[in-house]
Order: C-alpha cells, then structure tokens, then sequence
C-alpha cells in the first residue's frame, strides 16, 4: 500500500477521491435536517473541503467540485435540480468558496496548526468568511439571471446563504485540524476519558432539554461548552460542538425547540446565529486556554535551559579556577611549606620576625587553598552525586572553617552509602542548614558532623558548644529550621532538635536507607573535594 501511494499520480487521485466522497457525503448529511429550502442551515461540505485542502494539497479542489456537480446534479435525488447552466455557476462559486478559504488557511495559520491561540481561531474565521462570501454572491446572482429569483430577496438569501456557510465551515474545519494527527499523539487515561464521556454528555443532555422546550432556555448549554474547552482542549470542544449543532439542526427540524414559533426565515437565522455564537465563543476559549497550557510549558522548558546554561558556566568556573587560582594556590602552599622548614634550619635571631610570618604565610595560603576548594565543589553542580555525602558535607565545612575561623569536623564511612539520590540531596540540605547555622549564630569555635548507618537508616547528627536557642520558638525572618523539618519528611524521615541555652545544639536527622542496597562505587573523600578535618 505504501508502495502504491508513493507511485507519481496516486496520491492526487485518491486525496480528490476522497474529498468528492466526503463532500457528497456531508451534502447528503445535512440535507435530512433542512428546512430552508435549498440553503441548509450549516453547509458542511465547505469545511470538510477547505480541511482536506489545507491539510493535504490545495489540488484536491478537482474531489470537491465534483462532488458539488454530485450533490446539484440530482446524483442523489433531494434537491430535484437537474445539471445546468445556474448548477454550474453555483458550483464555480461553491469550488472558489473552499479554494480561497484553503489557501487563506494556509497562508495566516502555516502548516501544522493545532488552533491553540485566540488569534488563530480568528483568522480561520475571517478566511473561512472570506470564501463563504464569494459562494453567497456567486450562488444567489445564478439564482437571480439564471434561477429568476426575485431581486428583492437577493439581500436576504446572501446573508443566509453567507451564515449557513460559515457555520459550516467552522463546525467541521476545526474538527478535522486538530484531530489530524490525533491517532498518533493522544495518550489513553481513564480518569481523563471518564471526564470526556461525562461534560459530553452533558453538553448532549442539555442540548435535548433546551431544543425539547419553547421556553427561552437557548444559550443553557453554553457554560458546559465553555467548561469542555477548558477541560478538553480543542479536540473536545470541536466533539462537543458538533453534538450541539446535531440536537439544534435536528430537533429544530422536527418543530421541536426555541426557535419553531417563528418563520422559517427567522428559523434558519436563529438556528445559525446560535451554532456561529456557540462556535466562535467555544473555540475561542479553547484556543486561549490552549495558549495559556502552551505558554506554561515553554515557560518551564525555558527554565529548564537558563538551568542547564547556568549549570554548564558554573562547570566552566569551576574548571578555570582549579586550572588556575587552586593550582597556584597549591604551589604558594607547598613554598610556605619550604620556607618554614628552611626557617626552622636557620639560626635566628629570638627577635626575629620572620618565622611568625612564614607561619602566618603558609596559615594564609592553607585557608586560601581550602576556601577556593569548597567554592569549586560548590559550582561543580552534580559533585554530591559525584563524590557522596560525606564528602560534599567535608567541602561545605572547610568553607565554614574558612569564613567563621572555627573548627569544623565531619566524619563519616568512606564508602558511598545506601541512599537514593534524591534522599541524599535532601539529607546533604538538611546538614548543609544545620552546619551554616552553627557556624554563623553558635558562637562555638568546634563543630562536628557525624553521618553513621545502622539498621537500615543513615543518621547525620550535627553538634556544637555554643550559646543554645530555644527550638520551639518561632523566629521572624528565619525559616531555616522549618526547611530542616520539611526536608526531613520529604525523605521519609525524622528530625529532632535539642538545645539548652550555653551549652550548644544538636540536631540530628534520620532517613530510611534503601533496604537493598546496589553495589554502588566507593568514593572516598578526595582532598581536592572535601578535608574530613578542618581546623
């Protein structure tokens, strides 16, 4: 078959087969609900062929003439016309119609087009308008030179002729746009297939209780309309739209609804000017609504790219820096060390101030060298995932050493432990706030980590000397111990904070291991990631 489609000739032929077929066939269609005579209330043919059009090949327009020719020339007998010189004008007019609306489509929506902005909906309306008034003018002077209709009702039958049209065209084009390609793309959820099934029914059920009554209950339907754009997207709303034109073209046409106690004139006008309204308002809503999905997505999707930019450049950062300013920072280290040993060799004299500042040289260099560490495991983003807990907790203490001159010490297994990466980012945040805030309102020169693993949990315990807080106060500005707490039960732990006033804190989280654990490499504490002591 695929080979057959790809032979040159074919697929023109079977794309005009199919649009005569569907344009006779929708012709039919809406001829057993017509009661205006030879102008049906919604000409469906038009956008079944302005769709096939634009979503094939604008040479398909051959499929729909014929089926034009079909439909006028008696070829199913509900018209009682014959093939002649006003059927051949009117198909001329009816092939222009869905040609122009076709190639308007494709020019303002491009290929592709799924309906999915307000502004899109208004240019398949104002294209499927402009084509829709060629067939009205052309029709209706067939009608007048070759017909002998009367002049007077030429203002009249246009603007019927225009509305039946355009209703139409924007019941059916629509429908076939957005579920071109819904086959391949849709995505089966029961609960959302349940909420299809229900809101239309609804729009079914309040369509039949509206049409089944004379009282004024016309636009009922419309918040369930509005509430499948919002739910179903274009797709439901092109369905529930078609249900509502079904119910109002039919009901309407056996005397039953809103509109019977008027004329057919009036009849007819009604009945358009509800399923253009409906139309125009549902898919309109379901185009903003698509929009506003559409805009949240990208929004996403673009934050997820600034991420990763801003991850590559902290990367590069890092790798300048250790290429750079934490060799030379190792090298000055290393000299410091020379030139202390050298002082201690040489014979000075007690007054002598050089040895104090070697001392404080190398002490310098060393506190350099550790602050520039933890600042590169800091940039390096997925160095946690790299190197442990242990480790990343290692590098953010030397920094707090750094920074606080205190004393910091985390100890730990070397080996990686049993923890899912997202528990082990949660855990390395909670000790990561714990450590930050010893170090930044304890006072305590000694602060100690000890992370263990025992019974199928790991346990951070962080401690210190310092002046204590009261952990069941609340303090303005300061949302660091409910992070703590937070962060604990999204990893399916517990948290527990002691204190006394003047004689420091402890702060201890316990998180659930993974009850297999999976060989995972070992990854000890390198020195350029993480000292295990810093002092």
């Amino acid at each position: 078959m695929a080979g057959a489609l790809a032979r040159p000739g074919v697929r023109p032929v079977l794309g005009n087969l199919a649009v005569a077929v569907g344009y006779w066939a929708l012709g039919t269609l809406g001829s057993l609900a017509q009661y205006t005579g030879n102008i049906q209330v919604a000409w469906l043919p038009v956008g079944y062929a302005a769709a096939m059009l634009y979503l094939g090949d604008l040479r398909w327009f051959v499929g729909g003439a014929l089926g034009d020719l079909a439909i006028g020339s008696n070829f199913v007998p509900f018209h009682g016309l014959s093939l002649d010189g006003q059927n051949l004008l009117t198909t001329a007019g009816n092939t222009a119609e869905f040609v122009v609306a076709a190639a308007l489509m494709r020019r303002w929506l491009g290929r592709g087009n799924k309906l999915e902005r307000p502004v899109d909906v208004g240019l398949l309306f104002v294209a499927v308008g402009i084509g829709t008034a060629i067939s009205a003018v052309v029709g209706n002077l067939a009608a007048v030179w070759l017909g002998g209709a009367p002049w007077s009702e030429f203002g009249s039958s246009v603007r019927t002729w225009w509305l039946g049209d355009t209703s139409g065209g924007l019941l059916i084009a629509p429908l076939l746009i957005v579920w071109w390609a819904a086959p391949r793309r849709l995505v089966w959820r029961p609960r959302t297939a349940v909420e299809a099934v229900v809101i239309l029914g609804v729009v079914a059920g309040l369509s039949v209780a509206v049409f089944s009554s004379h009282h004024p209950l016309t636009y009922v339907v419309f918040p369930m309309l509005i509430l499948a754009a919002v739910y179903l997207g274009q797709r439901g709303a092109t369905v529930a739209l078609m249900l509502t034109y079904a119910v109002a073209v039919g009901l309407t046409a056996a005397n039953f609804g809103p509109f019977v106690s008027r004329s057919i004139n009036d009849r007819a006008l009604d009945t358009q000017l509800y399923i253009l309204v409906a139309t125009v308002t549902t898919l309109t809503l379901g185009a903003a609504v698509s929009a506003r999905r559409r805009a949240a997505v990208d929004l996403a999707e673009s934050r997820r790219r600034e991420a990763e930019r801003a991850a590559d450049e902290r990367q590069r950062i890092a790798r300048d820096l250790h290429d750079s300013v934490s060799q030379t920072l190792f090298s000055l280290g290393l000299y410091a060390g020379i030139a202390k040993h050298e002082v201690a060799r040489a014979e000075l004299a007690p007054e002598s101030a050089l040895p104090a500042t070697v001392d404080e040289l190398a002490e310098l260099a060393r506190g350099a060298l550790l602050e520039m560490r933890a600042s590169i495991f800091e940039l390096r983003g997925g160095a946690l995932a790299e190197q442990g807990l242990v480790a990343a907790l290692g590098a953010h203490g030397a920094a707090l050493a750094v920074r606080h001159d205190a004393r910091v010490t985390v100890e730990g297994p070397d080996e990686r432990l049993p923890l899912p990466p997202d528990t082990e980012e949660l855990l390395f945040r909670i000790g990561q706030e714990a450590l930050t805030n010893a170090a930044k309102h304890s006072g305590s020169q000694t602060i100690a980590a000890e992370v263990t693993l025992s019974e199928g949990d790991v346990a951070l315990v962080i401690h210190d000397r310092g002046v204590g807080f009261d952990p069941s106060r609340s303090y303005s500005g300061h949302l660091g111990l409910e992070l703590m707490r937070s962060r604990a039960a999204d990893a399916g732990g517990s948290i527990t904070i002691e204190s006394v006033p003047n004689a420091g804190t402890s702060v201890r989280a316990v998180v659930p291991a993974l009850a297999t654990p999976e060989v995972q490499s070992s990854a000890p504490a390198t020195p350029e990631a993480s000292p295990a002591s810093v002092g």
